[in-house]
């Protein structure tokens, strides 16, 4: 059997580029590992840059779901008192954010592929890439045994790619120098439509609120990594979990009514980058399979939507499908670099302690500069001159 395009890994990036390609009339098949998606603290706020990527792919009816929640109204407080207020509408991207929970997501986004004509195979898994012209790819569904053939397969099989493994593909990396821990919520007392930033006197530390449809809402803990401070985990860390939230800010009426819906988890991150993207033969990386940026900064969901974007904007409009994903490679290179930039500039001035002063300056330079991690994501400013006139 012939294919033009297999995806390996039928989550956010992989069904979103297996939606888009079928879409155009090509043969697509994805190979989806799990059977029911299931909760893991995972991120799900799309910032609106990420939103225009998801447009852009064609998903605008499924973001106005009912499990998708617009996000207009973003607010930072310090020390419990509101410090900066924004419409996220009015960004660049001239899009609100949205919050889905992950599953939800995938679950939509690859129904949406299925629905635009790609076959979906879950509780399947690719064992084995060859690559040539055309790749032929072993699959394991069940106790069955298929060899297929392709154009290009993709591997969209997460940041621990077994694909990219066997490839002998390298990942360079660091560790990122912040814990982040998660809680997914409902039955809550807090806001159904604004995202809410809460650090202390001092920055170094966050607790962030992440409204959901359905009355949930997903609590996020931002801290260094070399802080001494508990590590939440687990239904025995739930209190001081709460307890600590509220320490930073967050009103206790949020929390009184709260009863947890997911795992408390706390994770380290490496942030990593693949040696190369797009091999010859037929094989080319996706979405976390291909790197990641630091979870700290929720980039992850809109980079995923942004390397669906870029991978099958480049397909649709090439024959040569070789060197559509050579240049999706060098198109993912530039975006990751500027995010990773960012978001080193971002660490320095809310998490690095000593840095009162720096911060005092530094904040209300953000917008004039054209730094906008949430509203232009990579389109921001990141050269030399603009870190210069940040960090003067």
């Amino acid at each position: 059997m012939h294919y033009d395009l297999i995806v390996a890994g039928g989550g956010i990036a992989g069904a979103a580029l297996g939606f888009r390609v079928a879409r155009s009339g090509a043969r697509v098949l994805v190979v989806e590992r799990e059977v029911t998606f299931r909760d893991r603290v995972r991120g799900e706020s799309i910032h609106p840059w990420g939103v225009a990527e998801a447009l852009a792919l064609g998903l605008g009816e499924v973001l106005s779901g009912p499990s998708f929640q617009r996000i207009r109204d973003w607010q930072l407080r310090l020390d419990g008192v509101s410090l900066f207020e924004r419409d996220l509408a009015r960004s660049r991207a001239r899009q609100p954010a949205i919050d889905v929970h992950h599953p939800e997501l995938q679950q939509a986004l690859i129904d949406l592929a299925q629905n635009a004509g790609a076959e979906v195979w879950r509780g399947s898994h690719v064992t084995r890439v060859e690559r040539g012209r055309p790749a032929r790819v072993s699959i394991e569904r069940g106790a069955e045994h298929r060899l297929l053939e392709a154009r290009l397969v993709v591997a969209a099989d997460g940041r621990d790619s077994p694909l990219r493994r066997a490839a002998g593909v390298a990942m360079s990396g660091e560790r990122s120098e912040l814990l982040t821990s998660g809680l997914l919520v409902r039955e809550h007392g807090g806001p159904a439509a604004t995202m809410s930033m809460f650090h202390p006197l001092g920055f170094c530390e966050l607790a962030l609120w992440v409204p959901l449809a359905g009355a949930r809402a997903r609590l996020y803990a931002v801290r260094r990594r070399d802080a001494d401070v508990e590590r939440f985990s687990g239904e025995a860390s739930v209190s001081s979990f709460f307890a600590w939230c509220a320490g930073l800010g967050m009103p206790r009426e949020w929390l009184e009514t709260a009863t947890t819906a997911g795992p408390l988890a706390t994770f380290e991150t490496t942030l990593a980058d693949c040696e190369t993207v797009a091999l010859e033969g037929g094989l080319a990386f996706l979405g976390d399979a291909a790197g990641t940026v630091d979870p700290a900064f929720g980039c992850g969901l809109s980079l995923a939507l942004m390397d669906a974007r870029s991978l099958a904007e480049r397909l649709v409009e090439s024959r040569d499908w070789d060197a559509a994903a050579a240049r999706h490679a060098f198109d993912r290179r530039v975006h990751t670099a500027s995010l990773r930039k960012l978001e080193s500039w971002m660490t320095r001035l809310f998490y690095t302690p000593g840095q009162d002063e720096l911060r005092e300056r530094a904040l209300p330079r953000l917008p004039a500069l054209g730094i906008d991690l949430l509203g232009s994501g990579p389109a921001s400013a990141t050269d030399s001159e603009t870190e210069a006139a940040l960090f003067e």
